[in-house]
């Protein structure tokens, strides 16, 4: 956990803009702060993770996992396929693992809501990241590009 921290305390390089307010916040207080603020994640992605899962979690200064279910579901060779046996066993074998070590849980999900509360939120998740940026950006695109149109059909431009 050494390169999450600044030093003394750890090994991360140092170029902090926007946390320093660009030069504005002195450098080492700012450190100082992001030190004792941090929370650490790990992503559980790949099934050698959720084979090595207790020894990822009994980690110290660990906080908690993120589990990205389609990658995870890419290296059982299911691509997608969340809900296939093998797949949601190791979602369900890691959730439970975190849990037990007291360890926060989240998941990667995208906007669809089918699955999330049975796989998920009955299982233990306790955040969920939805989406991400460049879907909203995307969406939002789109709701100004049709908007516009509707406005303009019929017209020439």
């Amino acid at each position: 956990m050494a390169e999450c921290r600044y030093p003394p305390q750890g090994t991360r390089g140092f170029g902090p803009r926007v946390g320093t307010d660009f030069g504005r916040i002195n450098a080492c207080e700012y450190a100082k702060e992001a030190n004792k603020n941090l929370f650490v994640w790990v992503m559980i992605e790949h099934c050698d993770a959720v084979d090595v899962i207790d020894n990822i979690v009994a980690t110290d200064d660990l906080d908690g996992i993120i589990i990205g279910p389609m990658d995870l579901s890419a290296s059982y060779g299911v691509l997608g396929q969340i809900d296939q046996l093998t797949v949601d066993n190791a979602i369900k074998h890691t959730i439970e693992a975190a849990r037990r070590a007291g360890k926060i849980v989240g998941v990667g999900w995208e906007t669809r809501l089918d699955g999330l509360k049975e796989q998920f939120l009955d299982r233990g998740v306790q955040l969920i990241q939805v989406g991400c940026d460049f879907m909203y950006l995307t969406y939002f695109w789109e709701q100004i590009v049709r908007s516009y149109r509707e406005k303009i059909a019929g017209f020439c431009v």
